[in-house]
């Protein structure tokens, strides 16, 4: 059913591959839902899905899986929804709590491809450490303001079924756990680390956005900014992450097929501008 439109695209051999490949994702908000929604869509039957949230007003102007009718839900399990009413005979399996060190062994189990989009720093730190643990690639997608109408997203590949250590994730990001093995990880600290990284945030917003007048005023006070960028309408939540999510999910979805059929770059990058 799913090829019928790409018999020319797929040897039969790149359609089992397909049809096979066990795909975990973490986080089903802006790019994970583009990503299940593609993958699915591209012919991929065996997901499992982690997310702890539920759908809410704020999460409608750029999520794919949140609507009036999903309000509320948790999102892995409507992402089990979308998944089956695309195709019936698909399986998936959801994890409505989250991942953390408690399950995440069960999680990783039988898989052939990572995506962690998850919000909490601690579970990309737990994913990435398992998946180097157990072998598992990994690709994540991000997106990044570097100035005023000018966004950066990009899909990176972490190989670690050939070498934990080429394109090592903790080169780049959270250095404190670069030499912390997997079985070292402790989840009361992981947890304060996500505090931490909290507050760092929330004076990262208050000076992009006291930089950014198209978007606030500047003679705004800083405690009613605050409480602005902590609003539904807050900075992170921006019209434009629409697009901006939603394209970084196709880069990510474009390199997992990539990986399967053996033609995968390590990288890809693009920069999206926009104009308000």
């Amino acid at each position: 059913m799913f090829f019928q439109a790409s018999e020319m695209l797929f040897k039969e051999s790149e359609k089992e591959k397909i049809k096979n490949t066990v795909v975990g994702i973490v986080g089903i908000g802006g790019i994970g839902c583009c990503i299940v929604e593609l993958l699915t869509r591209l012919g991929f039957q065996n997901f499992k899905l982690a997310d702890f949230d539920t759908y809410s007003e704020s999460n409608l102007n750029r999520q794919l899986f949140a609507t009036l009718n999903t309000l509320n839900k948790n999102k892995a399990l409507v992402g089990k929804e979308r998944i089956l009413s695309i195709n019936p005979n698909a399986k998936v399996e959801t994890f409505e709590t989250g991942i953390d060190l408690s399950n995440v062994r069960d999680f990783c189990r039988d898989l052939d491809i990572l995506l962690p989009q998850a919000d909490k720093e601690s579970a990309k730190i737990i994913l990435h450490k398992a998946a180097q643990e157990f072998r598992i690639p990994t690709i994540e997608a991000s997106r990044c303001s570097i100035k005023e109408s000018r966004w950066k997203i990009s899909s990176t590949l972490y190989d670690y079924k050939l070498d934990i250590e080429s394109n090592n994730y903790f080169e780049n990001h959270h250095e404190d756990y670069k030499d912390v093995a997997f079985s070292e990880l402790n989840q009361e600290n992981l947890d304060y680390y996500d505090q931490r990284i909290a507050v760092f945030k929330q004076h990262l917003y208050v000076d992009l956005a006291l930089n950014s007048p198209k978007l606030f005023s500047p003679t705004m006070e800083k405690e009613n900014l605050m409480k602005k960028i902590q609003s539904d309408a807050n900075f992170s939540n921006h019209t434009v992450c629409s697009v901006i999510a939603n394209s970084a999910g196709c880069l990510a979805a474009t390199m997992v097929l990539r990986y399967i059929l053996g033609c995968c770059p390590k990288k890809i990058e693009q920069d999206l501008m926009y104009s308000s």
